[in-house]
């Protein structure tokens, strides 16, 4: 398996900060779920549910982003000037 790792080429490789964007990605589409779900929902149990959810994503989240800054992975747009 290794070995087959070797053999793909240089730019179909995805990079560290390609990765880890993807993660970020589905990470936010998780939070907007479990917002939707928490704010629709009528059973208090399953609105319980969808807020620890929310605050275990919302967590992992900053983690995440304290990385990213750490690895020079995050991109920050330039400011807006008007």
């Amino acid at each position: 398996m290794y070995s087959e790792l070797l053999q793909i080429p240089e730019g179909g490789k995805l990079t560290d900060d390609e990765i880890a964007n993807q993660i970020v990605w589905a990470t936010v589409i998780g939070i907007q779920i479990a917002v939707r779900g928490l704010s629709e929902s009528t059973r208090a149990d399953v609105a319980a549910m969808f807020a620890k959810y929310q605050i275990l994503q919302v967590t992992w989240s900053v983690t995440m982003k304290q990385l990213m800054e750490k690895r020079g992975w995050l991109k920050v747009p330039p400011y807006f000037k008007a």
